[in-house]
């Protein structure tokens, strides 16, 4: 072997074997060139030629170690410092589950204390109705049905107290005060003790000389037989007010016992009537008891008929002029206790001591089923009509009245629900992976979702609302959003009205992106500029858009939807596998994921995303409308309760984005141009 091959081969040995010592130091020490340097210059040749060697082989390896290399010591680029706690959510808004019992064919709505805000809005077909709710974490009430329930944790369990109104739902029996009533013939009582009780709202009077019945039992063979409850007009002549409410009881000479109540048209009123034995009879009226008749008298023979609108004697009269719902018959003396459950609860008919129950919910037909175990049909006679609890219309016959119904002529929907609630905003900075001026309005964009609902609470189509409001990046930023909880096979959507033409992601057929594994929504695949951010420069109107997802097939509901997992993102400056999620959100399967743990970002998959080594997001969701601050303004200096509501892992200053007194520096938060 020639001599210099060998001297090659000999140098070549000893520099692989200090090569990891040197690459270590060379790699690490900051003095590492200068040093070698005059290392280079003091040695000999073969040493020269050694040295030249290994940087030969340490150098590339030594610029992969680099570029895969942890961050160093972290020093905070924020001031003041603000470190948020690992565990801090930096959530503005939580869900709440909401289980509502005893609300048969109730229109549900939960709002807000004063009305102004509504959450949610459905119709309850079964006893029990839940859905869940994205609120503002401050939220601590709110009304069911204008029924105030506190909200303690993560659900409410809450029994709707059910009381006619303007605003009741479910069926009734309307009728029309000349031929009108139902009509139970087998007996079903013949002995003390037993209740009877109805809902009923009288209509405008027809004649104001005839007295009118809500319910009674009769002998059909005898006209001086008779039991029930009435509204008197015959008797003004005996100083009794017209349209009072009274009950009687009558074996050839009536016992009447008339309360102090004057039922108004219009008002629905709760009736029980009490025949305890033949010295004791009770009226109460909307729970309260309204009097006690002692007259003694036997209970009247052969009472076969039981009737609702009118007398049920020989030659029946008085019939009733309005609605009337919810007939119970109970073979016991109901207490007060008892009869205000009787008013307020929900039956399922086996309840002990049920003789008869026609709830009239069957919107049909001309008869109308006894809930009860004895299962007597009543049979509706004579125009009787089906009408809400209301009696108000129903135009597109859809089951929901006109009044609730937000699509009162269109069949196949209902209501208008939202999703959070009102306008709420995402606030961006674009930079990511690294910290920038955290002014919050590189992309300022409000977002709200209108879920559409038939009467059987499907959904029939969402739109997805944005308003671009602010836009303070320099760089040509693209918005989606997922949802990796949605329950609906992705073939039964057809997205609509997105736009999103120049070339950055690609779609499917029915319009949600390819590739993923969760519907995806691709709304602006570049925003619209609008600026917004620099006082003296024109204000620009917000950009509206509208997305719309159809249903196109099965019978699908909103929790199937999966809002709660709502993942919205910026595509920074049309690179579509950079995104920007708020924290510890995951990416879609379209991001470059060797971007993680570069720079500033200290991302931990899976649990910990898109926070920085102060734990601190690039990305904020909140639950209202957000007053940005101008460009370069940091966004504590504009909010000045931010930094105490980060410091307390948010549970101080829930609120520290609203305009509360000392909230604020308003020469930090861009307003529009007077």
């Amino acid at each position: 072997m020639h001599l210099n091959n060998l001297r090659g081969a000999f140098l070549f040995i000893l520099a692989r074997f200090y090569f990891k010592k040197l690459k270590h130091f060379f790699c690490t020490n900051k003095m590492s060139k200068t040093y070698i340097s005059f290392i280079l210059l003091k040695n000999s040749t073969l040493t020269l030629s050694l040295m030249c060697l290994v940087l030969f082989f340490m150098l590339p390896s030594c610029r992969y170690k680099l570029s895969d290399a942890p961050e160093k010591t972290h020093v905070s680029k924020i001031i003041p410092t603000i470190k948020a706690d690992p565990d801090f959510d930096w959530k503005m808004s939580r869900d709440v589950l909401f289980y509502i019992k005893n609300c048969q064919n109730e229109v549900i709505k939960i709002s807000s204390t004063n009305g102004e805000i509504l959450y949610h809005k459905g119709f309850s077909i079964n006893k029990n109705y839940d859905v869940t709710i994205n609120l503002p974490v401050g939220v601590s009430q709110v009304l069911i049905n204008q029924q105030l329930v506190e909200i303690t944790g993560k659900a409410v369990i809450f029994s709707l107290q059910k009381v006619k109104s303007e605003e009741a739902t479910g069926f009734a029996v309307c009728l029309n005060g000349t031929s009108g009533y139902g009509e139970v013939t087998n007996s079903i009582i013949s002995s003390y003790p037993f209740t009877m009780s109805a809902w009923f709202k009288p209509d405008a009077v027809i004649n104001p000389n005839i007295d009118q019945v809500i319910f009674s039992f009769g002998a059909s063979n005898n006209d001086n037989k008779q039991i029930g409850v009435y509204l008197s007009y015959s008797e003004t002549a005996s100083g009794i007010a017209a349209g009072t409410i009274a009950m009687r009881i009558k074996s050839n000479t009536p016992l009447n016992l008339y309360s102090d109540v004057v039922a108004e048209p219009g008002v629905w009123y709760h009736v029980a009537a009490v025949y305890f034995s033949k010295n004791v009879r009770k009226l109460y009226i909307n729970g309260i008891l309204k009097g006690t008749h002692t007259a003694n008298l036997i209970l009247p023979s052969n009472l076969s008929r039981f009737d609702v609108g009118r007398w049920a004697d020989k030659t029946p009269d008085s019939y009733f002029h309005g609605s009337v719902d919810e007939v119970k018959l109970w073979n016991y003396q109901r207490t007060a206790a008892q009869v205000l459950l009787d008013m307020n609860d929900t039956f399922t008919g086996n309840e002990p001591g049920l003789i008869g129950f026609w709830p009239f919910e069957e919107n049909a037909g001309i008869t109308t089923a006894d809930l009860s175990t004895n299962h007597r049909t009543m049979m509706l006679k004579n125009d009787v009509q089906w009408c809400f609890g209301n009696n108000i219309g129903d135009i597109d016959l859809d089951g929901i009245p006109d009044e609730q119904d937000d699509y009162p002529e269109d069949p196949l929907r209902a209501f208008d629900n939202y999703w959070p609630p009102t306008q709420a905003t995402l606030a961006f900075e674009d930079l990511w992976p690294s910290i920038a001026d955290y002014d919050f309005n590189d992309l300022v964009i409000g977002y709200l979702f209108k879920p559409v609902t038939n009467a059987n609470n499907e959904i029939v189509e969402v739109f997805f609302n944005f308003e671009v409001k602010a836009t303070g990046a320099g760089m040509q930023n693209g918005f989606g959003f997922s949802l990796p909880d949605c329950g609906i096979p992705p073939d039964s959507f057809l997205i609509t009205g997105f736009q999103a033409s120049n070339g950055i992601t690609m779609f499917n057929a029915n319009g949600t992106e390819s590739g993923q594994t969760y519907l995806t929504v691709i709304p602006f695949d570049i925003v619209p500029k609008v600026g917004n951010t620099h006082f003296g420069l024109p204000y620009v109107a917000p950009a509206e858009l509208s997305v719309k997802m159809e249903i196109t097939g099965g019978r699908y509901f909103i929790n199937d939807i999966g809002f709660e997992s709502f993942n919205p993102f910026l595509i920074v400056n049309m690179v579509r596998s950079h995104e920007i999620h708020l924290p510890d959100y995951a990416p879609t399967d379209l991001m470059d994921f060797s971007l993680f743990k570069t720079r500033d970002d200290a991302s931990n998959p899976p649990a910990t995303w898109y926070k920085s080594f102060d734990n601190l997001p690039w990305g904020l969701n909140f639950p209202t409308d957000f007053a940005y601050t101008r460009e370069k303004d940091t966004l504590w200096e504009g909010h000045l309760k931010f930094i105490n509501w980060v410091n307390a892992k948010g549970s101080a200053y829930t609120d520290w984005f609203l305009n509360e007194p000392d909230y604020r520096n308003p020469d930090k938060i861009y307003s529009h141009p007077k």
